[in-house]
């Protein structure tokens, strides 16, 4: 019940893009509209969750990532959340003008259909990544190899991606060596959820 909990949360942030009708197994389905890319939630999911859920294909669709705050982390969040209630005139117009600048921003990268593709040097830091967390993976056994080995096609997917974002920023239509490095860095921060937050197994060196 705690798993199907869990999953039933988590499950928007798979629905995408458009319209989601769901029959399951109610005589009514579920129908809704979604176009959600990120999903941030602080529901916790426990310690670790079933090996089954990690191997099954769900995890693997996105891109999880969980962090504990320390106790300053935690009363500088609170502190900002209490900030956030101020209604005075000159904190609207800041936060106006921050919103506007950063549509600003995302409006100005192009966004007509292009195809982008890795060039060789991409390729090559792509394969070498993947020898890395290949390694880590041989070290493991039972669950945990199952586990890692499911995800190692989403650390290339991740990786590849994330790199193709940061070459559309750039207007460039090929994802360069440099862009591949920078995106290893957010898939290992996955990695280590997955080991660490999801499954409670032992750190992703």
């Amino acid at each position: 019940t705690y798993n199907e909990n869990s999953m039933q949360i988590m499950q928007e942030a798979l629905d995408y893009p458009g319209h989601v009708r769901s029959k399951l197994k109610f005589s009514y389905p579920i129908e809704y509209d979604c176009s959600c890319s990120i999903y941030a939630t602080t529901y916790y999911l426990g310690q670790s969750i079933e090996a089954s859920l990690l191997t099954t294909g769900f995890f693997q669709r996105q891109m999880p990532y969980m962090k504990d705050l320390t106790i300053e982390e935690n009363e500088y969040l609170r502190l900002q959340i209490i900030d956030k209630f101020r209604t005075d005139k000159s904190a609207s117009v800041l936060f106006k003008d921050m919103l506007d600048f950063f549509v600003a921003k995302v409006k100005a990268v192009k966004n007509d259909a292009r195809i982008i593709y890795l060039d060789d040097g991409a390729v090559k830091e792509l394969k070498r990544a993947f020898q890395i967390i290949n390694e880590e993976i041989r070290k493991t056994s039972g669950d945990n190899l199952k586990i890692l080995m499911a995800f190692s096609q989403t650390f290339i997917d991740i990786c590849v991606k994330i790199g193709g974002i940061h070459a559309a920023i750039e207007g460039r239509e090929f994802v360069s060596s440099t862009d591949i490095t920078t995106s290893i860095v957010l898939a290992r921060e996955m990695g280590n959820t997955v080991v660490n937050k999801l499954g409670a197994y032992e750190h992703m060196t």
